[in-house]
């Protein structure tokens, strides 16, 4: 007997579900490492059954810089089928910024790319995400005429760290 088919959408959302810690990069430029690096929590809500919020606390620093404390709220919801929006809800959950569509990778459910690009002024966001064994990894790739970046957050299982 055969398996049940597995729901990509359901499946991320449940695995967001699950997120408890946050680790953070940044290069710019075409740095090979990472010119921004930080750490926090992440509190978790539920406040639809196709609707994961996130709280993210913590702590990023620049090579050799001082800490600096950072807050940032997200929303992933799905929207029908595979398909995930990512949105920030710094203010408040009635005023939310969209940010990105995602939809699983053709011949698999572990790896996600973005429908289309965030236009952000000139410059242009586009985004990836993978299921890893006890993580979702998010990496932004930021290009136009003000930033050349990558940006990786790892949200992680449990206690994380």
């Amino acid at each position: 007997m055969s398996a049940p088919p597995v729901d990509p959408a359901a499946e991320l959302l449940g695995r967001l579900r699950q997120v408890r810690a946050s680790e953070f990069s940044a290069a710019r430029g075409g740095a090979a490492a990472a010119d921004l690096t930080g750490a926090g929590s992440v509190e978790t809500a539920t406040p639809g059954p196709a609707t994961v919020d996130f709280a993210e606390t913590g702590v990023w620093s620049a090579a050799g810089g001082p800490a600096v404390r950072f807050h940032n709220a997200y929303r992933w919801t799905r929207l029908g089928g595979a398909l995930l929006r990512l949105e920030q809800i710094r203010l408040g959950p009635r005023h939310p910024v969209h940010l990105v569509d995602l939809a699983p990778v053709a011949g698999g459910r572990a790896a996600w790319a973005s429908v289309g690009a965030h236009q952000c002024c000139a410059d242009c966001y586009s985004a990836e995400l993978a299921l890893l064994a006890d993580r979702v990894v998010l990496r932004w790739t930021v290009s136009g005429p003000r930033k050349n970046e990558r940006l990786t957050s790892a949200y992680l299982h449990g206690a994380g760290r």
